[in-house]
């Protein structure tokens, strides 16, 4: 690999500038010196890694500094390995992140020689994995927002439908009672009677439709409901275990501190207590020497007696101490037996925190998965919704075409109801003319009848 600029990688390779400018704006402050000559700075490349592995993993560096390690209770001198396992802690965690990153070939030789293309490539591939989960959580929120609306809009168009429904209801009982009038129409009148059967199966249809969006929706909104709820559950369940296991480590680490403490002390008891009998067997000693000097001295035998009471005494104080050394040391390995075990109650809960962990990570990641699922069901469905909504849109065009032609054919049949009363007006006055004019000629014909015989 002659130049990393000649390389084509699954994201942009940034120059120190840019990188500098992003991390600033994850409150991540480094210098471009940093970047240019990194071996110089690895204390404050571990630092950025750290700070890193906190903005894209959620690991922070509390939890590092507790790793997991079920056979630091069997070394000679775990605290010497205390900051290596911290180390060790981060470097897996920085692979983590690296691998998510799409950088494979990261190494334990990054941290401790970084080599300044290498280092840029790397923070340009977590630089475009932040910038890629900041990316995604806007669409998420904007996908919620948009099936809100969706749900708005399907509840309008509901309402519209129902609307439409009742209205449609209407026109038919006008229609049923107005049967009559409307047989006498002519084939116009037949015409708009088969389209209105026509808007009928259509407005059937477009409900039909509906209801079917209406209930995909419904279901969609019971998915992310359970999703929602599953999800804060095992928010609120890895809270509470982390909270309940991470104190739990430092109270023990608290109780074996002071039992060590209190283990020190009695030592420190003990070995007075030694001291104290050591001076008591050479007070022997020389109790001794005084005894032979009081044999060859007959003068001093009193003397003598009373050294030799002392003597007793001494040893009978010299007995005493063995006694407390020896229930001192039996107290001192009783102690070391509840040390042990809060070691290894500690392991167990380091060990149940990981798969806890493991867990939480795992549960996030199937949630992730189903949101997908839901968002793409959310897509489908509104493009569902769209159809229908052009398909009822179509079938109230066809319905209000509908109603106008009704209109025009109520108007023509009252036209010609109108046209027929005055028709028949006009004959009844004819024809009441004729009778008068026939009635008034047969009067003539009685009184008259030779002109009628004429």
């Amino acid at each position: 690999m002659a130049d990393g600029a000649d390389v084509a990688y699954s994201f942009p390779m940034l120059n120190s500038k840019k990188i500098v400018g992003y991390l600033g704006d994850l409150n991540i402050h480094v210098s471009e010196q940093m970047l240019a000559s990194p071996k110089d700075h690895v204390p404050q490349l571990t630092m950025l890694f750290e700070r890193l592995v906190e903005t894209t993993l959620g690991v922070t560096k509390e939890e590092m500094s507790q790793p997991v390690f079920a056979g630091l209770g069997c070394l000679t001198y775990p605290e010497l390995h205390d900051e290596s396992i911290a180390f060790l802690a981060l470097f897996r965690n920085v692979c983590r992140m690296m691998r998510i990153s799409r950088i494979e070939d990261f190494a334990l030789k990054d941290m401790s020689d970084p080599n300044q293309k290498r280092l840029r490539r790397q923070l340009s591939a977590v630089i475009n994995f932040v910038r890629f989960k900041e990316g995604k959580e806007h669409l998420y929120l904007d996908a919620m927002a948009k099936k809100q609306r969706l749900a708005a809009a399907v509840a309008a168009a509901q309402q519209r439908n129902n609307k439409l429904q009742e209205e449609h209801e209407d026109i038919q009982d006008r229609m049923a009672e107005k049967n009559k009038a409307i047989e006498a129409v002519n084939a116009k009148h037949e015409a708009a009677k088969q389209k209105t059967v026509e808007l009928t199966k259509s407005v059937g249809t477009a409900r039909e439709e509906l209801a079917r969006v209406k209930k995909d929706n419904n279901d969609i909104k019971d998915r992310v409901a359970t999703a929602q709820a599953t999800l804060n559950r095992a928010e609120l369940e890895k809270k509470n275990l982390q909270a309940q296991v991470v104190s739990s480590p430092k109270r023990i680490l608290r109780e074996v501190s002071d039992l060590q403490q209190s283990l020190e002390q009695e030592l420190s008891e003990v070995e007075a207590e030694t001291r104290k009998a050591q001076s008591f067997k050479h007070s022997v000693v020389v109790m001794n020497k005084a005894r032979r000097e009081l044999a060859k001295a007959t003068a001093n035998i009193e003397e003598a007696a009373t050294e030799l009471s002392k003597q007793e005494s001494a040893m009978r104080e010299v007995k005493n101490t063995q006694y407390k050394i020896h229930e001192k040391r039996n107290d001192f390995a009783t102690r070391s037996s509840e040390k042990a075990e809060l070691q290894r109650r500690l392991v167990r809960f380091e060990e149940k925190l990981a798969h806890l962990r493991k867990q939480a990570a795992f549960k996030t990641e199937a949630m992730a998965g189903e949101m997908e699922a839901i968002r793409a069901a959310i897509a489908e469905n509104e493009a569902h919704y769209n159809e229908a909504h052009a398909r009822m849109e179509e079938s109230q065009a066809v319905l209000d075409q509908y109603r106008q032609e009704k209109e025009n054919v109520e108007a023509e049949v009252a036209k010609n109801v109108s046209d027929t009363k005055e028709l028949l007006t006009q004959i009844g006055g004819i024809t009441g003319a004729y009778a008068r004019r026939l009635q008034a000629a047969m009067r003539d014909g009685e009184h008259h009848p030779s002109t009628v015989l004429t």
